[in-house]
């Protein structure tokens, strides 16, 4: 939508931010958005690991949702998901607040802050990994070659099939494979990395939230979607797997929460037509990665987000009025 960020100096940014021109330019669109957020409670340092979306410092956090809490009115997904379906959106100001992946971290940095301001948030879980304890396949693969040194790596990588031995490639190669691929793949690289032992800094930012930490959450403030029952690429993904990850996933969380589960999340915003289907089937609507406000003539099934990461305030009030910046 225009102006790209690093064409406008950060000097621009901050100023556009403590003079209020970002409200007001943002507010004046009148428009909905959906943030889209991942890890807190992070040090900036550890945003060196290339394969997490965002690293997001508690302060940083506590100061983002203050500003949106003074400047914009926090809903629920609910209320723009539901103003979206009976074609009531309006002129807005509403920010709905998700959280992806399902990480401890959310309930342990980010929830206490959300209850505070009183900010409602929808937490986007995968059951799979929270039945298992597993971190996302992602972030556990990128973790074991990040302590390989380089030659081990190296040979790890030749013995993987890899095309090549730097880890943002490796991650991308692994992405674009087939679901059972990217298993085995997983699995041989778990055998091949046995003294593997996270740090403490991992186990914070990778940890997923225990069925505990879920029904500890106020309903009233928290909605839980589903984000798949294991974040898989659901692309890549046959048509059997996907009813597991689908429909499955909504049945778990039902069952282990006892309340209804009526949003999706698609894991790394990949979808086909297949997974969108059974997606309109069995929930109210979905998120995607896609960056935009959410406008009327959005699929309800698709609905665009804005990132928010481990950045200054005022690139993020930027953004929330040039969401492709």
């Amino acid at each position: 939508m225009g102006i790209r960020q690093n064409w406008v100096s950060p000097f621009v940014r901050r100023l556009a931010q403590v003079s209020g021109l970002s409200a007001f330019l943002a507010r004046r669109q009148g428009v909905p958005r959906i943030l889209m957020l991942h890890a807190v409670g992070c040090d900036k340092q550890l945003s060196i690991y290339p394969y997490v979306p965002t690293l997001y410092p508690s302060s940083v956090l506590e100061a983002e949702l203050e500003y949106l809490a003074r400047h914009f009115t926090v809903v629920p997904l609910q209320r723009i998901a539901e103003g979206h379906r009976t074609g009531k959106l309006g002129r807005s100001r509403e920010i709905a607040l998700t959280f992806d992946d399902g990480l401890r971290n959310n309930i342990t940095s980010g929830y206490p802050i959300l209850r505070r301001l009183g900010l409602p948030a929808t937490f986007f879980v995968c059951p799979g990994l929270i039945e298992t304890g597993r971190w996302q396949w992602a972030y556990e693969s990128a973790s074991r070659l990040i302590q390989l040194s380089q030659e081990k790596r190296v040979d790890v990588c030749r013995r993987l099939g890899s095309p090549t031995n730097e880890v943002p490639g490796v991650m991308r190669w692994m992405t674009s494979l087939d679901t059972p691929t990217r298993m085995g793949i997983g699995e041989r690289l778990r055998e091949a990395t046995p003294d593997f032992a996270p740090t403490r800094d991992q186990c914070h930012i990778f940890d997923t939230m225990t069925w505990q930490d879920l029904r500890s959450l106020d309903p009233a403030l928290i909605t839980v979607g589903s984000h798949s029952m294991n974040h898989p690429i659901l692309s890549n993904t046959d048509p059997k797997q996907l009813i597991t990850e689908i429909v499955e996933s909504r049945r778990v969380l039902e069952k282990k929460l006892l309340r209804p589960i009526d949003y999706f999340c698609y894991p790394d915003g990949a979808f086909n037509d297949v997974a969108v289907d059974l997606v309109r089937q069995h929930y109210r609507a979905a998120v995607s990665t896609r960056p935009g406000f959410v406008l009327p003539t959005d699929d309800i099934y698709s609905l665009p987000r804005i990132g928010a990461g481990d950045e200054p305030l005022h690139d993020l009030a930027w953004r929330l009025h040039r969401p492709t910046s």
